[in-house]
């Protein structure tokens, strides 16, 4: 019998793991210490809607008046996976009107590309484009301290 049963998590390797604890500590640092972010808090692996199997890697939301909603997404990925990631969140956007820019990150390059919400409220096409409108900043500068292996 395996003494840690229970210890089952998303599985994914250690090159997913550190970017996205990377982000996540880049996100929070910012919202903790700058006051125009207060009402923002950056989740790894967590739901966009109660009970629903859609879990971004990360998601950025905001509290907007008593509820948080999400406004940006981040999905880490193996470069083969990349162009139906992008396809998968374009979907989330239209669905979820309060999502302004998405992300997808190749986990074997670091390559960044970005979708962003269009004035006529249809998503961008992807751009290799690293800057997080959001909170102005460029995640290839955060991706460049990742360890990767």
């Amino acid at each position: 019998m395996d003494k840690f049963v229970g210890l089952t998590g998303p599985g994914n390797d250690f090159n997913h793991q550190a970017i996205i604890s990377c982000l996540v500590h880049a996100f929070m640092d910012k919202i903790i210490n700058k006051k125009t972010y207060k009402n923002y808090i950056a989740m790894p692996e967590f739901s966009l809607q109660p009970d629903s199997a859609q879990i971004p890697d990360i998601a950025i939301w905001k509290k907007v008046k008593k509820e948080y909603v999400p406004v940006v997404l981040i999905e880490i990925c193996w470069t083969n996976k990349v162009e139906a990631d992008i396809q998968k969140l374009k979907k989330h956007m239209e669905a979820i009107p309060t999502i302004r820019e998405i992300f997808v990150i190749d986990k074997q390059n670091l390559e960044v590309k970005r979708i962003n919400r269009l004035a006529n409220n249809k998503p961008s096409t992807a751009k290799k484009i690293s800057t997080v409108d959001t909170f102005s900043m460029k995640l290839d500068k955060i991706l460049a301290i990742v360890p990767i292996r």
